[in-house]
């Protein structure tokens, strides 16, 4: 979590940190893995193989972009801001002071709760909503930032 170490304040510290969940890597790779069955089922029909072989290449190249997300992509909380990084080239962030927070709200599937994830909404005191999507822990996420509101 290099980001949110990198941009502390001074006096700030870092309370929790969490990033992305797992479940992001499951359409692609199910994707990849099932045209890499059936690129090994068919292999004796060529032309089949040259179906098959572009969506093998797509979803390879989704499953490097979601890699690439999930390893870019940070989520913390200090004892005075919510910090939030997504991207390396093309880089969105969000930080919050604790103090301007005036909402955050969990929104959590039935698999969402079996696996513990789900989206944030952080709702800042300008009106601003930011919405999250496959964070994980994002109940641990929303009681670190409860407790260090309460601390202010």
């Amino acid at each position: 979590m290099a980001y949110i170490n990198e941009n502390l304040l001074k006096g700030e510290s870092v309370v929790y940190q969490t990033n992305l969940h797992w479940i992001i890597f499951i359409k692609p790779f199910l994707l990849l893995f099932f045209c890499f069955i059936l690129i090994l089922l068919l292999s004796d029909i060529e032309i089949m193989k040259w179906l098959i072989s572009p969506f093998f290449l797509y979803s390879l190249a989704w499953a490097i972009f979601v890699f690439f997300k999930y390893i870019t992509t940070e989520f913390g909380v200090t004892n005075k801001r919510v910090l939030i990084k997504k991207g390396l080239i093309q880089r969105d962030s969000l930080e919050i002071f604790i103090n301007k927070v005036s909402g955050i709200q969990v929104n959590q599937s039935i698999t969402g709760r079996v696996f513990n994830f789900g989206t944030i909404i952080i709702s800042g005191t300008g009106g601003t909503r930011e919405y999250f999507d496959n964070i994980n822990n994002p109940l641990t996420l929303r009681k670190h930032v409860q407790e260090q509101a309460d601390l202010t």
